[in-house]
């Protein structure tokens, strides 16, 4: 290859990026590529009206590549606008031994060096016990269960382990409940780092498990309608590839490795994005199912929001009054169920 063809498009540097298409490669220096990837960010912003005047709102981060660009862009964005609205972080501690301290180190010295407010909420305070321990319990629990019954022990089980999931099922439950029942009352948005890699993810994954209702709250704005009792989450990176969001990162110095939560490989997500990479043109893929699914998204919020209006689908949980499909929402079982061990 010749030494012009490795400079960017836009000036002579030499490009760190190309984003290729079966029409054109675009190459990015690091200073356009940065450019670039803010001004994509900026356009979903304002598209969505993902951020307005007078707004409070925050940021729900781990501490990893995503939720660090997210709320650093953020901010950026109100500041750069002038807006009269402030943001804030929150980061949930589930406990998990060496992964969660070290994140929420990076957290407190990220926040700290752009001047943003920072909360922790815990599960040992929320739900008395440590994912781990919740884990394992549960885990117990199914012995409890058998102990008198040995011939079913076998079918028992294998139903168990099926609806208990890997461990990011309980995890991700309790997490989102802890993440709403933090914030609700407090903000009025609550912005996600969700990249459009994650989109897609979820969105085959709704396909798989023939949930495809689900598909309708997805989007930039998540949900079909603001609910009483839920705060509005939004995703600025939705336009995003989770390359480019690293590659961000690491320009930034907001990351210089990757982190991944010790479970993360256990779960049904990380087979699909394994599955989505190993196909040829993975990007250009991603970013067709993504346009797919704009495309198809009005109308199957319209159509979502016209059902769950006529059959008043939503009830109050009568156990903390959250919104809940069903009488006691999921996270409150499984509280009750660890209460219980």
């Amino acid at each position: 290859m010749r030494a012009e063809n490795m400079n960017c498009s836009f000036c002579k540097d030499r490009s760190i990026y190309n984003n290729e298409t079966k029409y054109k490669t675009v190459k990015y220096c690091k200073n356009h590529f940065i450019k670039n990837f803010e001004k994509k960010v900026d356009n979903t912003i304002k598209k969505n009206s993902l951020i307005k005047n007078n707004e409070k709102i925050v940021c729900a981060t781990s501490g990893g590549k995503d939720s660090l660009t997210v709320l650093y862009l953020s901010k950026k964005y109100i500041e750069e606008n002038k807006l009269n609205s402030s943001i804030e972080a929150i980061v949930i501690d589930e406990g998990i031994p060496g992964y969660r301290d070290k994140t929420i180190e990076d957290v407190k010295k990220f926040c700290k060096k752009y001047e943003i407010k920072l909360k922790i909420a815990s599960f040992k305070k929320a739900y008395g016990k440590e994912l781990e321990e919740i884990l394992a319990k549960r885990k117990k629990n199914l012995s409890k269960l058998n102990k008198n019954n040995e011939k079913n022990y076998k079918e028992n089980s294998e139903n168990y382990n099926k609806k208990q999931g890997s461990p990011c099922t309980t995890c991700g439950i309790l997490r989102r409940d802890l993440l709403n029942k933090s914030c609700v009352e407090k903000y009025d948005k609550m912005i996600t780092g969700h990249n459009m890699d994650d989109e897609v993810q979820t969105a085959l994954m709704n396909i798989f498990f023939g949930k495809t209702d689900l598909i309708a709250r997805m989007g930039p704005v998540t949900g079909i309608s603001e609910v009483q009792g839920f705060v509005q989450r939004v995703k600025p990176l939705h336009m995003c590839a989770e390359k480019e969001v690293t590659i961000y990162a690491f320009l930034k110095g907001f990351r210089n490795e990757f982190t991944e939560c010790p479970n993360a490989k256990l779960s049904f997500r990380a087979f699909i994005r394994d599955e989505i990479n190993s196909l040829g043109n993975s990007r250009e893929i991603k970013q067709n199912i993504n346009r797919s699914i704009l495309e198809i998204l009005p109308k199957l919020k319209k159509t979502s929001k016209e059902k769950s209006t006529s059959k008043q689908i939503l009830k109050k949980c009568i156990s903390c009054s959250s919104p809940s499909a069903l009488e006691q929402c999921k996270s409150c079982t499984i509280a009750e169920e660890i209460r219980a061990l």
